[in-house]
Formats: C-alpha cells, sequence, structure tokens
C-alpha cells in the first residue's frame, strides 16, 4: 500500500501532462467507487446511507473528497511529486493539531515539541520553493497541497464516527 502511495505521486503528476488535474481526479474518484462499489455488493455489504448518515456523509465527503481532490490535484499540478509526497507525509501532524484543538487529545510539551520537528523537518527538505522554472516546485503548489494534507487530516478525524459506526468500506464508498 505504501509503494502504491508513493508511486501516485510521480504517476499522477506525469498524466497530468495530458489531462487536467480536475478531470484526472474525476476519474480516478470514478474508478475508485466503481471498484468499492463492486466489492461491497459482492460481500454483500451494499446499502444506502440512513438518514440519520447524511448530516455527517454530506460535509465529510465535501472535506475529505472534494476539497481535497481540488487541492491536492492543483497542488501536484503546480509543484513536484516529490514535494507533493513529502507534504503528505506531515497529514498525522495536522491530525493531531486539529485534535488538539477539537479537544479530543491533549498534548502535552514532548507532543508539541515533536509536532514541531515534524513539520520544520520537512520544511528544510522541502526548502523554499524556485520560481518560474517549468517542472519545478511552487509556492502556490506547495500551499495547495499543504491545503489538501489539512483538508484529509480534518477527513479523518470528522469521519471517524461513521467509519466505526458502519465499517471503512461502506462508509468510505458513501464519502
Amino acid at each position: 500500500a505504501v509503494f502504491v502511495w508513493g508511486v501516485s505521486f510521480p504517476v499522477l503528476k506525469g498524466l497530468m501532462t495530458v489531462m487536467s488535474p480536475v478531470t484526472l481526479m474525476l476519474l480516478r474518484g470514478i474508478v475508485s467507487c466503481l471498484v468499492m462499489g463492486a466489492i461491497l455488493r459482492r460481500a454483500g455489504g451494499w446499502r444506502l446511507p440512513s438518514a440519520e448518515d447524511l448530516p455527517v456523509v454530506v460535509p465529510v465527503g465535501l472535506i475529505g473528497f472534494t476539497l481535497n481532490q481540488i487541492l491536492y490535484s492543483w497542488g501536484l499540478h503546480l509543484t513536484t511529486a516529490s514535494h507533493s509526497g513529502l507534504i503528505f507525509t506531515v497529514t498525522p501532524l495536522f491530525v493531531f493539531a486539529v485534535s488538539q484543538a477539537l479537544g479530543h487529545i491533549r498534548l502535552d510539551r514532548l507532543d508539541v515539541l515533536g509536532l514541531a520537528l515534524g513539520v520544520g523537518g520537512a520544511g528544510l527538505i522541502i526548502g523554499w520553493p524556485s520560481r518560474g522554472v517549468a517542472g519545478e516546485a511552487s509556492v502556490l503548489g506547495d500551499l495547495l497541497t499543504v491545503g489538501a494534507a489539512i483538508s484529509w487530516g480534518v477527513w479523518t478525524i470528522l469521519a471517524g464516527p461513521i467509519l466505526q459506526r458502519r465499517g471503512t468500506l461502506l462508509a468510505t464508498f458513501w464519502i
């Protein structure tokens, strides 16, 4: 899974040379939906969301899929695959920060130091993006990718209850 995830950044970046970033992400989402739907149907786990689930599924889907994929696709399009991949590795740091802000967890000084070192280390490796050279990173692309990583972190937290209640595959399919 980690290999496929890591390879997806340069592969998607390459595909963006022949189609628009948003179109590519839309096609990727449709294929994923069809595959997950087929698996659910075959396993007998297919069902529509209940009225109680819709108020959670819709906003989580808008943040976790729609917003995330728009930010991710344009961020990857405007920066390098290596920058995008590295920025996404700090997503757990955003999850911890948002969890702290929402009061789900309490971070101590050592946790905060670890978060700061993680973000600082990623920042040092990425460096300051160069401008105006084709195929190189851009500040806007990196910032859009940071936004995508943050939206993925928020999705992770907001989706937690429905994932636990309805199962990972079914809830992810709905979202």
